[in-house]
């Protein structure tokens, strides 16, 4: 019991990005499992157990991408004991079914470190599984949509590695099922229902997931191999809950920032309450070499969209409320240290942020909001959504025009956009440094309404 509430905190934290922590809870589930009695009597649920949690370890350091030989060695002991418990309970779908599962997240692993047809050769063996399933009770829908959910991830896999003619097979094999599965449910409500009930995920994430099938078979009738998406008329993502959604003004966040322990909480916070950017992946990967000073701009590095064209970086402006935090910054950075944040590093970990931020906003006599991070962006792309052109602020934020116009708050500060205009109608002071990357000189910063 106790190695189950270690794996479920470990999901818990895992879910939360919090992958340190995950990893911790997971390791000690796995110490537990290895020290229980494993009698006869009880060997089917131990190995059930060590299979969890080492599947659980395999996927967190999978999703981390820091580590991905140690997530194949959990997902290969996680598969020999997925394959024991199955021997013992020959009877058990579920059993099976989680090994099959066990052998597409090893795919993942052999696909990750270059092993491309050992992966593939492994989701092979996870579609027969799950078909052998299938064939033993046909009429259950349950394993049908299991079933289809494989063979589309399957044909998303081979296409991924040009094996367009075997994908444009399992692309048709997944539109068949979908079709028998809409014939029972035409509008595919059974199966969001399904999502939100027996897999226990809020109404938003539920709908993503629904999202994900319609881009799926936009994807295949596009490429001419099925002629209709079933999903088409399935209500997909609604971007996020609007009653988790706040404006937080100038003097709260003024407070907060005054409150923050030292100079490199400050600038992170004003980077995304005033920099509108993405924290941890943008702020904690800008660097002083990406700021230009003279132009008034810097360059951030945007892990989140640079697998879309010409989304790895974008130019931000070096708006008047963030020259303070970030010179402050530079004026005490190390010599030849290139990072502006260096006390966290960015390696796809949130490194527990959101847990600190909420004790410095409660420091500072404020209740903490919703989606902390999130929401600072979201004002700012307020603001200047009421000065400039959309289509100039959402290159500026990173997103795009019908995504910024879901999530536009209403209720908002009605001084700040005439005083952020006010500032910007006023040419900005040049300034000097302590000191340049590599000589003193001075910097002038140019008026936001000349880029």
């Amino acid at each position: 019991d106790h190695a189950q509430s270690h794996n479920a905190i470990g999901g818990w934290f895992e879910h939360q990005g919090q992958y340190g922590k995950a990893l911790a809870h997971y390791r000690q589930s796995l110490e537990l499992a290895q020290r229980t009695d494993h009698g006869s009597a009880n060997a089917s649920k131990w190995l059930q157990e060590l299979s969890y949690t080492n599947a659980n370890l395999c996927s967190s350091y999978l999703l981390q991408g820091s580590n991905v030989r140690r997530a194949k060695m959990h997902c290969r002991k996680a598969l020999i004991q997925a394959e024991r418990l199955t021997k013992i309970r020959p009877e058990s779908h579920t059993a099976r079914l989680d090994l099959a599962i066990r052998y597409a997240w090893l795919a993942d692993t052999d696909i990750a470190l270059g092993n491309i047809e050992d992966g593939l050769n492994m989701l092979k063996t996870h579609i027969k599984i799950i078909d052998e399933i299938v064939a033993l009770e046909p009429a259950n829908r349950h394993w049908q949509e299991q079933q289809m959910r494989s063979y589309a991830g399957y044909a998303m896999r081979l296409a991924e590695h040009e094996e367009r003619e075997i994908s444009g097979k399992y692309v048709k094999l997944a539109m068949t099922l979908a079709e028998a599965l809409e014939a029972h449910d035409p509008t595919n409500e059974e199966w969001s229902r399904w999502l939100e009930v027996e897999e226990k995920l809020a109404l938003p994430t539920a709908r993503r997931r629904c999202g994900y099938a319609k881009q799926f078979f936009r994807h295949a009738v596009k490429k001419r191999f099925i002629e209709r998406n079933p999903f088409v008329e399935l209500k997909a993502a609604t971007y996020g809950n609007r009653e988790k959604f706040r404006f937080i003004d100038h003097a709260t966040i003024q407070r907060i920032i005054e409150t923050c322990p030292d100079g490199e909480w400050r600038a992170m916070v004003a980077l995304a309450r005033y920099g509108g950017l993405r924290c941890p992946s943008e702020i904690l990967t800008l660097t002083w070499d990406a700021i230009n000073w003279h132009r008034g701009r810097m360059r951030v590095r945007s892990p989140k969209t640079e697998h879309h064209e010409g989304g790895a970086f974008r130019d931000v402006p070096l708006f008047p409320e963030l020259l303070t935090y970030l010179r402050e910054l530079w004026e005490e950075a190390p010599k030849g240290e290139n990072r502006v944040i260096t006390r966290y590093d960015y390696n796809g970990q949130n490194t527990n942020l959101r847990t600190q931020f909420q004790k410095i906003i409660r420091r500072a006599g404020v209740e903490p909001w919703p989606k902390l991070w999130q929401n600072l962006r979201s004002t700012r792309e307020t603001e200047l959504a009421e000065s400039f052109p959309m289509h100039v602020v959402c290159t500026w934020i990173g997103n795009s025009e019908a995504v910024a116009r879901k999530i536009l708050f209403n209720k908002r500060d009605p001084q700040s956009a005439k005083f952020y205009l006010s500032i910007l109608k006023e040419p900005i002071a040049d300034y000097r440094l302590a000191r340049r990357w590599k000589k003193k000189e001075a910097c002038p910063v140019v008026l936001l309404a000349r880029l």
